[in-house]
């Protein structure tokens, strides 16, 4: 799967597997909170979203901090599931069923994430699922990405070369600084379990070179990545990472250290920054993105906001019918009596 489908799809994928949510459930024993297109929505599949909200939001189910969290999110809990089942329901009438072999694939990709297959089998066990069941699940889930990709490839098909040119040009903004620069980096790594002393020569091995290279023009910067950078992927090409946005240095790095490398002007170098992998120099190389540079970019976000519309529409045109409301849901807990 490319990309721009995970891009869309990670939520669904997330949910679908994390919490095995869409047609799951004990349907005997919990209320149906709503239902779409006449397809009802079990308050069991909410609580298994919620679980995995808390997870991933690094709570602990089961606690008054989760409970509180829960009750403030839920509003969004119930836009995930109407989503989740408005691409479900489209992709089971739309896409072509996969076989049995695909199905196994998908299993066992699956359980290639578990560390072994002792953890593998006691999750099976925990889900309490029946072994159709079971399967349907990623039945759903293969269903469900071919039919994103099927409607991403028809997006991208109906891009023309004006649409995009005028996008650039309506969100320029978006392609300059402070928006993003094209940044160089050289990283000194501090190995796991290294001692201070270790730490303190790293640190002025990496002050030596940051001190050699002032002044130094981008070629200069880029051999010298290239020739001692400890940042795999980056150190072939003279530590070139690209044009990159402010949002996304914030996710890579500290906020200090993204904060220093967007103070930097073009042709500037940091000084030394340290993160929990070691010690880095940055280079600006470039603080504006052409349409050629930025176009691959502009197209896949042209696709997403295609899929985002017909999300809306598919919305639209649905039957939605709420019983429970998320104010309603989880009410607040009984007060012990005195």
């Amino acid at each position: 799967m490319n990309r721009t489908v995970r891009a869309i799809g990670v939520y669904f994928s997330a949910f679908m597997l994390a919490g095995f949510l869409v047609g799951c459930g004990d349907r005997t024993k919990d209320p149906v909170i709503m239902k779409i297109n006449g397809e009802e929505v079990r308050k069991s599949e909410l609580d298994l979203l919620g679980r995995n909200v808390l997870v991933k939001a690094g709570i602990q189910p089961g606690t008054e901090e989760g409970r509180r969290y829960l009750k403030a999110h839920v509003a969004n809990m119930y836009d995930s599931l109407i989503r989740l089942y408005l691409i479900q329901q489209s992709a089971q009438a739309t896409e072509p069923e996969p076989s049995e072999e695909e199905i196994d694939r998908a299993i066992e990709a699956f359980k290639n994430e578990f560390p072994d297959a002792k953890e593998y089998e006691k999750f099976v066990e925990l889900t309490g699922l029946p072994v159709p069941e079971y399967r349907l699940i990623f039945k759903n889930k293969l269903l469900a990405e071919r039919f994103q990709l099927r409607k991403l490839e028809e997006a991208r098909k109906n891009l023309s070369e004006e649409a995009v040119r005028q996008w650039y040009e309506q969100h320029r903004e978006q392609f300059r600084a402070p928006n993003v620069l094209r940044i160089r980096t050289i990283l000194f790594r501090v190995p796991h379990g290294a001692s201070p002393e270790q730490r303190v020569a790293i640190k002025e091995k990496a002050e030596h070179v940051r001190q050699t290279l002032t002044g130094a023009d981008e070629e200069t910067f880029a051999t010298t990545a290239r020739e001692i950078s400890e940042d795999t992927p980056t150190a072939p090409n003279g530590g070139d990472l690209g044009f990159i946005s402010f949002a996304a240095a914030q996710e890579s790095f500290p906020a200090g250290v993204a904060d220093s490398i967007f103070s930097l002007k073009k042709g500037e170098i940091s000084p030394v920054l340290q993160t929990t992998m070691g010690y880095w120099i940055f280079m600006v190389t470039d603080d504006e993105q052409d349409f050629d540079e930025a176009r691959k970019q502009i197209e896949d976000q042209m696709v997403i906001e295609a899929f985002a519309q017909w999300m809306n529409e598919a919305r639209q045109k649905a039957a939605i019918e709420i019983l429970i409301s998320p104010e309603e849901v989880y009410p607040e807990p009984t007060p012990v009596a005195q």
